[in-house]
């Protein structure tokens, strides 16, 4: 049994896509992400964004019927579940020329819905996409946020890890550490 969840396995297409057609875009999940400029890809901006759900309210998405039934583990539910995806590009070149901030940006999304098309194709929809445009003065690029729905499974058994055996291993000569973090002392 795979554990990979859709928005999990999602990133890690779009990430390994991304390097592997050349492109130097630094990506990137979470929700604290979108707020850092520590990182940026090379070039200044060049960076792409996962977030889980809608930004700013966080909607994870709608529940929907098992898709597959018959397989296993058997799915009980399918959520859409909404990952919003920021796609940020900058042209140093001209650093006030909209139109250049526009075609970096753009040719950044471009990629990343090839890759995104290329991972998951048929199991999405595009929920939204608009232009970042809170700042319109002295802007540093240009930025485009996706709002994507994947189809994720819910199924009718717990993740594997739950049955996972917990090793038992040695700190030291006479403690021995157990699952949970509690020590026991032994003899020898």
């Amino acid at each position: 049994m795979t554990d990979a969840l859709a928005v999990s396995k999602l990133f890690a297409d779009v990430s390994a896509d991304l390097a592997e057609h050349a492109i130097t875009a630094n990506v990137v999940f979470g929700w604290r992400e979108l707020a850092k400029q520590v990182n940026q890809g090379p070039g200044q901006a060049n960076r792409v964004v996962f977030v889980p759900g809608t930004v700013p309210d966080g909607d994870m998405g709608k529940d929907l019927p098992a898709r597959n039934p018959g397989r296993v583990p058997r799915p009980i539910a399918t959520v859409a579940e909404i990952v919003t995806i920021e796609v940020w590009g900058y042209d140093a070149s001209a650093p006030e020329n909209e139109l250049k901030q526009y075609e970096a940006a753009r040719f950044l999304y471009d990629a990343v819905r090839a890759a995104v098309y290329r991972s998951s194709h048929g199991t999405y929809t595009i929920e939204g996409q608009n232009w970042v445009t809170e700042k319109t003065e002295r802007r540093f690029g240009a930025a485009i946020r996706i709002e994507l729905a994947i189809q994720a499974m819910i199924p009718d058994a717990p993740p594997s890890w739950v049955y996972a055996p917990q090793p038992i291993t040695a700190t030291s000569e006479d403690v021995i550490a157990l699952p949970g973090g509690d020590e026991i002392a032994c003899q020898t």
